[in-house]
C-alpha cells in the first residue's frame, strides 16, 4: 500500500491510497485508485431508524490498505461484541472473526468487483461466491480450517444516484442493489437468497443506509419477499482527533 496523503472531498477528509498489497498479503485488483477510504481511527455509528427495536452499532476503522479495510464492530445496546470485519472498498463485508466462535469469510475473485468502479448508474458485476465458517480459538486456526457451507453467486448493480439525508448528514450517494443467490452445501440443498440495498456515500468511502432483505427463490429462480425489512442508518461520525 502507498499513502498519498489526506484530501478533502465532499466536506470528508478522507485518506487516499494506491493500489499495492491488501490485508491478505495479496495484491489488490486494478482501480484501486478510484477508491477513498476513511482515515484510520474513523468511527461510524449505525442505528436502526425510529420506530424499529433499537440497535446500534460502531464500526471503527483499524487498518487501511489498497482496496480493504478492516473494522471492529461493537454492539452499543446490548452485550457488546469485538468482532473484527474486512470490508471491501467500503461496500463488502466479506470476512469476519468473532471471538469465541470463530472465522467466517467470502471468497470471491477480487478482480470480479473491480469493473464497478468508477461507480456510474447502469455499472453491474456478477461473479460466484463460496461462503464457509470455522468454530476456532484463533484467527489463524479458523482460516486454516475454513469449511464451505453455501455456493452462489453475487451481484452488484448501480441503479441510481439520490441525495439521502441520515441522522449524520446529507450525502450525495450511490444506490447499488446487492443479491446474494446461494445453495446450501449440505442436504436439503436448499436456495435461498438475500437483497441488500445501500446507499454508498463516496465522499466518505462508505454506507451511509442499508436495507437487508430475505428473498424466497422458485424453481424457476424468481425471488419474492420472505421477511421482514431490516434499516440501519449512520447516526454519527468520530473523526481522527475530533475529541
Amino acid at each position: 500500500m502507498t499513502v498519498k496523503g489526506l484530501t478533502t472531498i465532499g466536506g470528508a477528509t478522507v485518506l487516499l491510497l494506491t493500489a499495492g498489497a491488501g490485508l491478505n498479503g495479496c495484491a489488490t485488483a486494478p482501480g484501486s485508485g478510484d477508491f477513498a477510504a476513511p482515515p484510520v481511527g474513523t468511527v461510524l455509528h449505525f442505528q436502526r431508524p425510529k420506530g424499529a427495536a433499537p440497535v446500534g452499532f460502531r464500526h471503527k476503522i483499524v487498518a487501511a490498505s489498497g482496496d480493504e479495510l478492516l473494522y471492529h464492530v461493537t454492539n452499543e445496546t446490548s452485550e457488546p461484541t469485538n468482532d473484527q470485519v474486512r470490508l471491501y472498498r467500503g461496500l463488502f463485508s466479506y470476512a469476519y472473526w468473532r471471538p469465541g466462535r470463530g472465522w467466517v469469510e467470502y471468497k470471491f475473485d477480487r478482480a470480479t468487483l473491480a469493473p464497478l468502479w468508477p461507480l456510474k448508474v447502469g455499472n453491474r458485476v456478477d461473479f460466484p461466491v463460496t461462503f464457509g465458517f470455522a468454530a476456532a480459538k484463533t484467527e489463524a486456526e479458523g482460516k486454516a480450517k475454513w469449511t464451505m457451507t453455501e455456493r452462489g453467486r453475487m451481484t452488484f448493480a448501480v441503479r441510481r444516484r439520490e441525495r439521502v439525508t441520515v441522522p449524520a448528514g446529507t450525502f450525495d450517494t450511490f444506490v447499488i442493489h446487492r443479491v446474494r443467490n446461494f445453495t446450501l452445501v449440505a442436504p436439503p440443498h436448499r436456495r435461498i437468497a438475500v437483497e441488500r440495498v445501500s446507499w454508498y456515500a463516496p465522499s466518505l468511502g462508505y454506507v451511509v443506509r442499508q436495507t437487508t432483505q430475505t428473498m424466497r427463490v422458485s424453481r424457476r429462480g424468481q425471488l419474492t419477499p420472505s421477511g421482514p425489512v431490516t434499516v440501519f442508518e449512520l447516526r454519527k461520525i468520530d473523526r481522527p482527533g475530533s475529541r
